[in-house]
């Protein structure tokens, strides 16, 4: 545990990029993980997504990239800007904001991978937030893109 907690001590002063780069990389290393143990292939949100990528992958990159991350940006914000009025804790507000954002995901498999992935892009809002609301949403709506378009592209390949 004292590994993780000097860990992310530094994490919290790297540049901008790196913070993002390094935190999209263990959000897709996670739900990889995660994934081979419990699987979200037949999930019914997955074959949803799956039929979506295969007619209409325009709407389908503009939706992953673009429109997801910033609307499940604003859900994991807003739920912890309501949790900051009832506790200043933020491992609370960050473990809460997850189980929002896996709970949009819907509630199978794919919520046990999700989950860990939202306490990542809301650790990283929580974090950078505190140089600027904006400077924390663009970080998170930019680690959560890179995160869809990693996934995405593994998909792909395997």
């Amino acid at each position: 545990m004292k590994v993780i907690k000097n860990y992310l001590a530094r994490v919290e002063n790297y540049p901008f990029w790196r913070f993002v780069l390094e935190l999209s990389f263990w959000a897709v290393v996670t739900a990889t993980f995660l994934d081979l143990l419990f699987p979200t292939k037949n999930t019914p949100g997955f074959q949803y997504l799956e039929e979506l990528y295969r007619t209409r992958l325009g709407f389908f990159l503009i939706s992953a990239l673009l429109l997801g991350p910033i609307i499940e940006t604003l859900f994991q914000i807003l739920s912890i800007k309501v949790l900051s009025f009832f506790t200043k804790k933020d491992w609370i507000q960050i473990v809460i904001s997850a189980l929002v954002f896996a709970s949009l995901h819907g509630f199978s498999n794919y919520f046990i991978v999700i989950f860990p992935v939202g306490i990542i892009f809301a650790y990283s809002f929580v974090i950078q937030a505190r140089k600027s609301f904006w400077t924390g949403f663009f970080a998170t709506f930019l680690i959560h893109s890179i995160y869809n378009l990693a996934t995405t592209v593994a998909y792909e390949l395997f």
